[in-house]
This record gives C-alpha cells, sequence and structure tokens, in this order.
C-alpha cells in the first residue's frame, strides 16, 4: 500500500498543488464584517444561521480579548 501511494503522489506535485491553492487564496478579496454575514446567510437557513452565530460569538471572544489584553 505505501508503494503505491508513494508513486502516486511526488513532492513537486504537492508542491505545486500548494502553490496554486496559495495563489488562489491570495486572489480572493477580504470581506469585512457585514460582507462575511451577508455570504453566510447565503449559505442556506440552517448553516447560514449557524454561520452567523459563529461570527457573532467570534466577534465577542475578540472584543473581550482585547479588553482583556490591549494593545500598547
Amino acid at each position: 500500500m505505501h508503494q503505491i501511494v508513494k508513486s502516486t503522489y511526488s513532492w513537486r506535485y504537492v508542491a505545486e498543488r500548494t502553490e496554486m491553492v496559495y495563489n488562489f487564496t491570495m486572489e480572493q478579496p477580504v470581506l469585512n464584517s457585514f460582507q462575511r454575514l451577508k455570504s453566510n446567510f447565503s449559505w442556506g437557513p440552517v448553516v447560514g444561521i449557524f454561520a452567523v452565530f459563529y461570527q457573532m460569538i467570534e466577534f465577542l471572544i475578540i472584543l473581550l480579548l482585547d479588553w482583556l489584553h490591549p494593545v500598547e
């Protein structure tokens, strides 16, 4: 089994795929909070609500951490 996997993948192939994913990610626009909320709602009635809820919790945690440890 190891030989089959070893012959299927090469480090060059992995590096090329990683670079493609990295370049694609870097080309994507950075969304502000409102745009992220709007995008989350477009995921559907169930997943969208969970995503919005998660984003709100994430925002509250960031506020809490910022309040506990302000940047000087």
